[in-house]
């Protein structure tokens, strides 16, 4: 699974990574532990566990979260390296997406492409997010995702080690972006903002071309398969820093 892009990367001409998402494996833990331990990580994510550096207690959360029939934890890879996680899980009967990655990619788009394919593999909806409300990247992550803000309530965040405002977000059916179609406007602005005098223009048409191909094609399954909504109930619990609250 993973998501196709379009667009310059730093170079003229170069092309920017392939994001895509596998099960974890015993030799990302490692990883994974280093990556969910970074203080300023750990800060911007604000709803975490209690103590971030005790590996032995997310050795065994990991051995948990990889078996649970309730909970969708895959590997975010960047073409081929490991680059962090992203997981949906029931909580008081509601599911819950959330997600981590390694603060040296942040800012390049994987967060919101690792989350557009998870959102195409979990059919459950509605789905409910929680994030830090100074946490102002991950709340764009989510909403340009589809979600949209239902309030906020004030909790303790273990990362911060005092009680914060947190936002609560939703999903609703039909409301997600397809992984190409996130893929292709996130590498849309990325070509806008590099576009110089040496750079084509056709980068930009070719992104504008094939975004419309696949609004079109949405629209027409859309209008083929009619699925009506949910009752409408409170969020539970997630957080974010290019990085959410774990399950």
């Amino acid at each position: 699974m993973f998501a196709p892009l379009i667009g310059a990367g730093p170079g003229l001409g170069t092309l920017v990574a392939e994001v895509a998402l596998r099960p974890v494996e015993d030799s990302d833990l490692d990883a994974l532990f280093e990556q969910m331990r970074d203080p300023e990580s750990v800060w911007m994510a604000a709803f975490t566990v209690e103590d971030p550096d005790d590996r032995t207690a997310f050795d065994v959360h990991m051995a948990k979260v990889r078996t649970s029939p309730e909970v969708t934890t895959r590997a975010v890879t960047a073409d081929g390296r490991l680059v962090g996680s992203v997981a949906s899980f029931v909580i008081e009967g509601n599911t819950e997406v959330t997600y981590w990655i390694d603060r040296s990619f942040w800012g390049q788009g994987f967060a919101g492409r690792a989350l557009a394919l998870l959102l195409e593999s979990v059919p459950v909806r509605p789905l409910f997010a929680r994030v830090a409300s100074d946490n102002v990247r991950s709340l764009k992550v989510l909403q340009k995702a589809g979600f949209a803000i239902t309030g906020t309530e004030i909790s303790f965040a273990n990362g911060r080690n005092m009680e914060i405002e947190e936002t609560i977000l939703r999903l609703d059916v039909g409301r997600s972006v397809r992984p190409q179609a996130a893929a292709i406007l996130i590498d849309l602005r990325r070509v806008r903002r590099r576009r110089g005098p040496t750079l084509p223009r056709f980068r930009c048409l070719l992104a504008r071309t094939c975004l419309a191909e696949l609004i079109q094609r949405e629209r027409a399954r859309r209008r083929s398969r009619w699925v009506p909504s949910g009752p409408r109930s409170a969020g539970s619990n997630l957080s974010m820093a290019y990085a959410t609250r774990e399950p």
